[in-house]
């Protein structure tokens, strides 16, 4: 098993999350590092111009 924080501890090629909430704070970084991970993101904010 891979070690904590390694992308070999979890594959998720493939996979949708969607994120509520993300125009900034925790929930931006955690949109911005499931793309990172390969990871479509969906996103839900109630302000779109913050999102874009």
């Amino acid at each position: 098993m891979g070690k904590a924080g390694s992308s070999a501890a979890f594959n998720l090629t493939k996979k949708v999350a969607i994120v509520t909430g993300n125009s900034y704070g925790i929930s931006f970084d955690i949109a911005e590092g499931l793309a990172g991970a390969s990871v479509s993101v969906v996103i839900c904010a109630r302000n779109l111009e913050k999102c874009e």
